[in-house]
This record gives structure tokens, sequence and C-alpha cells, in this order.
């Protein structure tokens, strides 16, 4: 059985940005996979693997290869990315991976934030609307991932963009804004909206110094219900139904 390698991330500083990148060998093929922030959040990211994890899974599940994960990750990690491997078997008819790590350590220590990944739909609106009622975990800070969405156009992301900030801004929080190339590097192989909810986890990547990140359960039954993931767990994804949020 072929088997997918997710190497160990590296920090690649800019002038004005910083990129988390990662090697990953699958397919017969080599691939850099990133994340990239702002320079100022340099200081809170997660050097570790756990921003990638969701993806690979996704990725070497519909691709029926096992999965090596190189870099240090925490006992909870490897204990959720197994889980999720049987979550996306019996909802898309995967083949269950083999999934293995090289070393089980926990890669950092929580701080006190709380950051919510926030697409203003309502798997992340219900718990800040919680939050601000006072119900759950107190949200501190809004994280928020461009090219989640596969239908906007430019002219519409920006508008959701500035949208989003007013949102922050009547909230009285924070926002942080990800980039990412998994969208594209996903599509090469399997459509996005399957492997969209298995993707987003990549908010989690910012938050390396925050206690917990605060999303929603996403699909089915679950849509609406409200779930609290500890940033240095890697919660199990239940992929959402093939339409968009």
């Amino acid at each position: 059985m072929s088997e997918m390698h997710l190497g160990s991330p590296r920090l690649e500083v800019g002038t004005t940005s910083a990129r988390l990148s990662c090697d990953v060998h699958h397919s017969g093929e080599m691939h850099t996979w990133w994340i990239a922030t702002d320079l100022d959040d340099i200081g809170v990211i997660d050097l570790g693997p756990g921003a990638f994890v969701p993806v690979a899974l996704s990725l070497a599940s519909s691709l029926g290869e096992d999965l090596a994960i190189e870099a240090p990750i925490s006992a909870q990690q490897l204990h959720g990315c197994r889980a999720a491997a049987h979550v996306l078997h019996r909802q898309w008819g995967w083949r269950q991976p083999v999934v293995s790590a090289s070393t089980e350590r926990h890669p950092f220590v929580a701080g006190p934030d709380v950051g919510l990944l926030f697409t203003r739909g309502i798997d992340s609106m219900a718990p800040l609307v919680a939050s601000l009622d006072g119900v759950g975990p107190r949200v501190t800070r809004l994280i928020v991932i461009d090219g989640l969405e596969p239908n906007h156009s430019a002219d519409v992301a920006a508008a959701v963009w500035h949208d989003t900030q007013a949102v922050a801004g009547a909230v009285g929080l924070p926002i942080h804004r990800l980039t990412t190339n998994v969208r594209d590097e996903i599509e090469r192989h399997i459509p996005w909206k399957p492997c969209r909810a298995a993707a987003t986890p990549t908010g989690d990547w910012w938050s390396t110094r925050s206690k917990q990140t605060t999303s929603a359960v996403p699909g089915g039954a679950n849509r609406g219900s409200r779930a609290t993931r500890p940033t240095h767990l890697y919660c199990q994804p239940v992929p959402r139904e093939p339409c968009a949020e």
C-alpha cells in the first residue's frame, strides 16, 4: 500500500508576512502546502503540523494511501486523526488509512485566549452569539481563512472580508486573516466541498497560544449545535453534505 508522508513544517518570514510551509509526498510526487498570515502574528502561530493533518488525512483517505506524520504530534491529535479517518470512511466511502507518527509529543503549550474560526455561517455565528450571551467559552479573537468558499469572485471575497471586519468591530474582537494554497492542492484530486470541513481546522494554526478554538459541529443533525475544540486537540471533522453553507 502506498503511503503519504507529511513532512515537518518550516517557518518562512518575509518583510510583511509569515508563511508556514510543509512538504507533502503523495501519488509519487512532492508538493508544498503553505499557510500565511501577517508578520504581526508570528509570535502566536503553531509551528507544528496540526493545521495540515486534517487536510492530509482527507486526501490520503480519498487516494487510498496510508498517512505517515513525520513531525511531532500530540497523542490527542493522533487519536483524533484516527477517529476522523473512520468518519470520512463512513461518510464518503473512502478507504480508512493507517495513520502513523514518528513522535507523539505535545508540540506547544496553550495560552489563555479563545479563538473562533469565523465564516459568518450558522456554524460559527452560533458560538459567537453564545459567547456574547455569556454561554460557553468567552471568544477573544476571530480567525478567517481566505478561499474556503468555492464560488466567490474576487469582488465578492473583498466584500465578505469588509463585512467580516465590520462584524469584528461591532463585537469588539480582533480579527486575524489567513491565506493558504491548500484548496488548490486538494482540488487537483478531489472536489473541494466534500473536504471543506476537514480543511477548516487550519484555523487552529493561528492559535498556538490560545486556550481553545470554538466552532459548531458541521453537518447533518449536528448543524447549529455548539462544540468547543481545545487547540491542542485535533477534533474529528464531520464532513458537510456537498452543498454550500
